[in-house]
């Protein structure tokens, strides 16, 4: 039996996409399953929409007030709220129906700006703003003949969906130390967290603090250091971290301290090299040689006496000397 290989984040990413594929095509099956099972004899022009279990998740309120002609720009998070994860579908429509009168409404499809979320620019119909709709169009086929059908998602809110993971709808980027670390000294590192669409502020409140994880190339992780929030108008947060030993290190912003897997921002991914500290400086030792003479110089008494005592004694026979030559 072959050993089992851990799947890659590109492998989870792919799995992910393909749960999003099969939940869509088993919501798909329920709508056509009610539409044949509603079916008559009779021609009907098109059957309802089918309302689904998934949710679309509004940048901001509609500006209900909004005149005839306006333009808008609407974007929407959709969330798979069983499997709590970011729907990445393409094709999907946004409709708008009027508030009052038979108007048609206005409809567009919506751009897949990043996976989960997308935007539509459409104008107000007459008759204002009433009813959002926003799902994905597709037929079904009866005795009567192939019919539209619409499969819708719940607007469910504004802002982010709540049980969404920080890493889900927002970036972090770390930002490289000013200078090159220093093994032993600590070390300041910076991260900047971004949003991935443009909600309201009030839908969202940054969280208090961050963390940063610190890791060897190949190995296991050897800090977690949380990074509290700085600076609130640029939603930048810092950490302090001391490198144990000199190379290459690998830095990784997470959601909070001892997080894994979806909680972790795996594009923060980044690398920093760090470099030896100065060694400590080494005492030098005494030299046995002759001390140079100076204030703190030590002069042995015994030693002078002698030395005094010798040079009377040359003195005096130096006097002897002179004195027996006198005569």
């Amino acid at each position: 039996m072959g050993a089992i290989v851990p799947p890659t984040g590109r492998d989870r990413i792919v799995t992910r996409h393909r749960l999003a594929a099969g939940l869509v095509a088993a919501a798909w099956g329920l709508a056509v399953a009610s539409v044949a099972a509603a079916a008559s004899p009779s021609p009907a022009p098109s059957p309802s929409p089918f309302v689904s279990s998934l949710e679309a998740w509004l940048d901001d309120d509609l500006p209900t007030d909004a005149p005839a002609g306006t333009p808008l720009t609407i974007g929407a998070t959709l969330w798979m709220p069983d499997q709590a994860e970011l729907l990445p579908m393409s094709g999907v429509f946004v409709r708008l129906r009027p508030a009052s009168g038979t108007a048609a409404p206005t409809e567009t499809t919506g751009i897949l700006d990043w996976p989960g979320h997308v935007t539509a620019s459409l104008v107000v119909p007459t008759g204002g703003v009433g009813d959002l709709e926003i799902g994905q169009t597709g037929s079904a086929c009866d005795a009567t003949g192939c019919h539209r059908v619409d499969l819708l998602f719940v607007i469910a809110g504004v802002g982010p969906p709540p049980d969404a993971a920080l890493p889900q709808i927002a970036t972090v980027r770390i930002d490289p130390p000013v200078t090159t670390p220093t093994a032993g000294e600590s070390v300041g590192i910076g991260m900047i967290l971004t949003l991935k669409a443009d909600w309201d502020p009030f839908a969202f409140a940054p969280p208090s603090a961050l963390a940063l994880q610190v890791s060897v190339p190949r190995g296991p992780t050897i800090d977690d250091v949380a990074a509290p929030l700085t600076d609130p108008g640029t939603l930048r947060y810092s950490a302090s971290v001391t490198f144990p030993d000199a190379g290459r290190y690998l830095l990784e912003a997470a959601a909070t301290t001892g997080a894994a897997g979806r909680d972790t921002f795996t594009t923060s991914l980044t690398s920093v090299n760090v470099v030896a500290g100065q060694p400590s400086p080494v005492a030098t030792p005494a030299s046995d040689g002759p001390a140079s003479a100076g204030a703190d110089t030590q002069v042995d008494p015994t030693l002078v006496a002698g030395l005094l005592i010798a040079l009377g004694a040359v003195i005096a026979s130096v006097l002897v000397v002179g004195a027996v030559g006198d005569r």
